[in-house]
């Protein structure tokens, strides 16, 4: 009886483990504000460093209309030497424009705990464009487009 329970256990378990697996995470990142304090105009995407481990190069498609917008909140850990670059890839700047980016410090004070990089991005006219951001180290030499997010946006 008690091997059957055990075995029960470790079934449940491992449906739990792979739960936790699946692709983009719902969490919200350490050191991200919390998404009620964003304005109901603005969409918001959130990655978290386990959404790249699993799958590094990121792709999602987003709507919102003229004059609304999105916030994309990625993990960074800049301690490692890599950033995401400041100025998204954005292939149609008349559709979309990119408002703001800011570094937010991580939360937690273990060495190595991550932050977050937030991208606003706003809608100027109806219209598509693909916007790319990548996580690289800056300097010659260094290994480029390590994670990439790339968000195909429709504007209506």
């Amino acid at each position: 009886m008690k091997i059957k329970l055990i075995m029960v256990a470790l079934a449940v378990l491992l449906a739990l483990s792979l739960l936790a697996c699946s692709s983009k995470s719902t969490e919200i990142p350490p050191g991200t504000p919390d998404p009620s304090t964003y304005a109901a105009a603005t969409t918001v995407e959130f990655y978290t460093c386990n959404d790249f481990a699993t799958e590094p190069n990121m792709t999602d498609d987003v709507v919102f209309t003229v004059g609304k917008g999105v916030s994309i909140i990625l993990c960074s850990n800049q301690t490692t030497g890599f950033q995401w670059n400041e100025q998204a890839q954005i292939s149609d700047p008349e559709v979309i424009e990119q408002t703001g980016h800011q570094y937010s410090a991580p939360s937690s004070s273990k060495p190595g705990a991550a932050g977050t990089e937030t991208f606003n991005l706003k809608g100027l006219k109806k219209g598509t464009a693909t916007v790319k951001l990548e996580y690289s180290r800056p300097w010659e030499g260094g290994e480029k487009a390590e994670w990439t997010c790339t968000l195909n946006i429709t504007v209506k």
